[in-house]
């Protein structure tokens, strides 16, 4: 089943339940590097490794979603480790939404 959610700059669309497997693997993929920075950061290095992660972390959402789709969702190319946290806890809330209409 195709289902579409509209975004700040446009729409994204799932196929459900095909899509949740690699849909998991991404987010998980981000807060794994989340966790690993937040271990490693330092006052000296924070700037470095915040842009680093938000770099790794828009181009795992952008492979999953596409290009371009950070700056659709987020409103910006490179977003924080925060947004993704947000879009995760929203998207979650909305899968289980359209399962419990099946």
């Amino acid at each position: 089943m195709r289902k579409t959610i509209n975004v700040r700059g446009g729409q994204l669309s799932l196929n459900l339940p095909e899509d949740l497997p690699a849909l998991h693997n991404t987010l998980s993929n981000i807060l794994k590097k989340t966790k690993h920075s937040a271990r490693i950061i330092t006052k000296s290095n924070e700037k470095m490794v915040d842009q680093k992660l938000r770099e790794y972390s828009a181009a795992e959402f952008e492979k999953f979603f596409g290009k371009g789709s950070c700056e659709k969702v987020f409103g910006t190319k490179l977003p924080s480790y925060k947004s993704f946290v947000e879009f995760a806890d929203k998207i979650s809330n909305l899968i289980k939404q359209w399962d419990s209409e099946q």
